[in-house]
Order: C-alpha cells, then sequence, then structure tokens
C-alpha cells in the first residue's frame, strides 16, 4: 500500500512556511495535517553534466540547485511568473535541475524546486510511489510559491515521469487556473514504456506486462495503461484549453512511447530538437544539460528576449 503522506513529504528546511501551512492545506483540499510542503535552501554548485550532479547529491542528500526557493526574491514586471521545476522518479532535484535551474535565473526567473524524502535510504530514490500523492505534492507546491511570491500563475517545467503527474495536476487538481505555461521536457506524458521493451514484450507474448510495473516501487501505477494514464487519456485527452503547453524531446530518447509528444491542438507545440540541431542528441538523462535544448526551453518561457540557439555536438550520456 502506498503512503500518501511519506511521498508528499519532502526534504530539509527552507521557506519560512510557517504562516502558509494551514493555507497550503486548504488550497489543497487536504486535511490540516497533511505534511507541508519544504523545499530545502542548502545549495550546491553549478554542475554541467548529469552523473556528476547526481553524484553531488547522493553525497549532500537533500541539496538543492544554486539559488532556487529564494523567498526574497520576487518575480519581475518582465518576469511575473516563478518557474516551478519538478523532477522525475527516483531522481534528485538538483542532480536534474543543476545547470537548467541557473539558466533560468540568468534569465531573471525566480526558480523553485521540491523533491519527496528518501523512501529507500540511503538508496539514491527520491520521487517514487503513489503517482497521485506526488501530483497532490505538485498542487500545493504552486499554491505555497503563489502565496510567497504573489503571483497570480507560474510556469511549469516537469521532466520524465513528472510529465504525467503534472498534465493529471493541471487537467484535475485546478492547476489550469494557476499554471500559464507547462513544459513536458523530456518526457513521458503516455508512461514509462521501458525503451520500448515491455510494450515488444507484450506483442510478442500476447501478454499483458503491467504487472511487473507492481514489481518495481518507482513505477508502480506508472504503466501506460495504469489508472492515471488511463484518466488521463480520456475522450478529450490530456490538455486544457486554458494552458499553454510545451513538449520538448529529441529523436534519441526511447524511454517513452509516442516519442513523447502530446495531441495536437491550437495550444500546444511539440518541438523535437533533434529536428532542429541533428547534432544535438544528448540521451534522456543528459537533455537538461543539452545546451541547445536548454537555449529553446529559455526561449519558450522568455520569448521577449529570445536568443538563437547555437547548434553544435551533444553526444548521448550514456547509458541513456
Amino acid at each position: 500500500m502506498f503512503d500518501r503522506r511519506s511521498v508528499s513529504r519532502t526534504v530539509n528546511r527552507a521557506l519560512p512556511l510557517r504562516a502558509l501551512r494551514g493555507a497550503a492545506a486548504a488550497d489543497s483540499g487536504g486535511p490540516a495535517d497533511h505534511p507541508p510542503i519544504v523545499m530545502s535552501t542548502g545549495t550546491g554548485p553549478v554542475q554541467t553534466n548529469f552523473y556528476a550532479a547526481e553524484l553531488y547529491a547522493n553525497l549532500h542528500p537533500g541539496v538543492m540547485p544554486a539559488g532556487t526557493n529564494d523567498p526574497n526574491r520576487r518575480p519581475s514586471v518582465a518576469r511575473p511568473r516563478p518557474v516551478l521545476l519538478f523532477p522525475g522518479w527516483v531522481q534528485s532535484a538538483y542532480g536534474t535541475f543543476s545547470m537548467m535551474a541557473d539558466q533560468l535565473q540568468a534569465d531573471g526567473a525566480c526558480v523553485y524546486t521540491l523533491q519527496t524524502a528518501q523512501q529507500y535510504a540511503p538508496l539514491p530514490i527520491w520521487q517514487s510511489g503513489d503517482p497521485f500523492a506526488y501530483a497532490d505534492t505538485m498542487q500545493r507546491a504552486v499554491a505555497q510559491v503563489r502565496a510567497v511570491t504573489g503571483a497570480r500563475q507560474v510556469d511549469v517545467v516537469a521532466f520524465s515521469q513528472a510529465i504525467t503527474i503534472g498534465l493529471y495536476y493541471v487537467k484535475f487538481l485546478g492547476g489550469h487556473q494557476d499554471v500559464n505555461t507547462f513544459v513536458a521536457y523530456s518526457g513521458t506524458p503516455h508512461g514509462f514504456d521501458a525503451f520500448g521493451l515491455i510494450g515488444a514484450a507484450e506483442a510478442l507474448t500476447g501478454r499483458t506486462l503491467a504487472p511487473l510495473y507492481g514489481l518495481i516501487p518507482p513505477l508502480r501505477g506508472y504503466d501506460p495503461g495504469g489508472p492515471m494514464v488511463t484518466k488521463l487519456y480520456d475522450s478529450v485527452g490530456p490538455t486544457v484549453p486554458e494552458v499553454q503547453y510545451v513538449a520538448m524531446n529529441n529523436a534519441v530518447t526511447r524511454i517513452v512511447p509516442d516519442g513523447g509528444e502530446l495531441p495536437p491542438a491550437a495550444n500546444v507545440r511539440n518541438i523535437r530538437t533533434t529536428d532542429l540541431c541533428p547534432a544535438a542528441f544528448s540521451s534522456h538523462l543528459g537533455y537538461p544539460y543539452d545546451p541547445y535544448a536548454l537555449r529553446v526551453l529559455r526561449n519558450v518561457l522568455d520569448p521577449a528576449n529570445s536568443v538563437e540557439p547555437v547548434c553544435r555536438l551533444v553526444l548521448p550520456q550514456l547509458p541513456f
């Protein structure tokens, strides 16, 4: 059985949120004793690749990207919306967003991020368990950041499995009112497919292998035919008209079915960065450290100060 309380509990101390705890619980519709969102202010140096960042994060549990979660930083007229970065299953926020957070802040954005507590300490497994609990955590985090900053809306960048969960939050938990732009960054809007191996095995055997997901704690409830994905892709699809959606991926990522694209709509942009720069073919875990992709992301979030990305060679960060 999943423990929603432990999944929603996040690490370390940070924002002066004492006055916000009751408000956050009320905003989420949850009980007053629901664990409050706590985002660490302990920060580490900027890294330039995933593996160095993840190693540092594992040696310094709870560390966050430099400059994030600063309650003294306020949105400006030029950048009125804070940016929330949500890491995927298992990954740490620092390991995923160390470089991205630094660049977004250089553009003038207020940047926030979080991660849930390690459920299998000392193993480096962060977000794991019930995806519906993580969606609730997203809802409360957005409410909290809006309260701290005074912003009416936020922009969200979700990585990997956080994309499906973020889409669920926006569609079903009121996020359509609070999120202006939702960026699905190297993601899994259709669920996790283990590089196509599970789908191929099902096609060969004629049997569903969905029970395998239940044997791997970080993937429980996250198969393409699972309850969250099924509900998300109902008759009207995973998006809502009030929010602008951008799905970014490249041709190298094979961790998800259907290339990580969202269904076409007037408010949806699907960007495959290898179509724009074939030399930048970073892998899934390396995508948050791909300079070309990051420049595209920065242009998406700050179109008034758009800069033409420089296309140069970016090699995959193995194994995926």
